[in-house]
């Protein structure tokens, strides 16, 4: 089976060549998060009570010396988390965190989605021993594919 790299940080050599401005695209979104003072990756992790990556993770950032390593861009620190926690196949805890509930809060807004339509609806998840059990209101299973 042939393997693709998903997330990979600094994979992209079109980004660097971002047409049509003096920037490349990264160093936008890097210049956006410390003049708007965005949250990092590290402080999304802390928010939502997961392990953060350290700035060892991030040696690559120590060059620009602006303490990126321990305030490192949502964006990098997403794609980056992926690279080292899934092997760049799908999102960490982080990123697959804000992408889900991206997802959950379109369905919670759409009044002809499953949640509104059927508002007892609750999914049924397979356990290890075949099992299936229904999942109690408010909770997410935490899915793994592959």
């Amino acid at each position: 089976m042939e393997r693709f790299a998903l997330a990979r940080p600094n994979q992209d050599p079109a980004l660097v060549t971002f047409p049509g401005g003096p920037l490349a695209l990264p160093q936008r979104n890097l210049l956006r998060h410390l003049t708007w003072e965005l949250p990092s990756g590290q402080a999304i992790a802390r928010a939502i009570s997961v392990t953060a990556l350290t700035a060892a993770n991030f040696e690559e950032l120590r060059a620009y010396g602006l303490g990126l390593k321990s305030s490192t861009p949502l964006w990098y620190y997403v794609l980056k988390e992926a690279e080292l926690v899934e092997d760049g196949l799908r999102l960490g805890p982080v990123g697959g965190r804000i992408v889900g509930e991206v997802f959950i809060g379109l369905l919670q807004t759409d009044p002809k989605s499953f949640l509104n339509a059927q508002p007892d609806f609750r999914p049924l998840v397979p356990t290890r021993t075949s099992r299936t059990r229904r999942l109690p209101h408010g909770r997410l299973p935490d899915v793994r594919w592959g």
